[in-house]
């Protein structure tokens, strides 16, 4: 089952994986999965 994210959520997942961190540290911070964060920042 997916779950929707803001558009806010993904611009600030985006800027963070930019700054540096990891895709972990940052589905951490965000409490989202590691492949969202892989697939925003793609």
């Amino acid at each position: 089952m997916s779950c929707l994210h803001s558009e806010d959520l993904r611009l600030r997942v985006a800027k963070a994986v930019e700054s540096g961190k990891t895709t972990r540290e940052v589905s951490a911070i965000y409490q989202v999965s590691p492949a969202f964060v892989s697939k925003v920042h793609q």
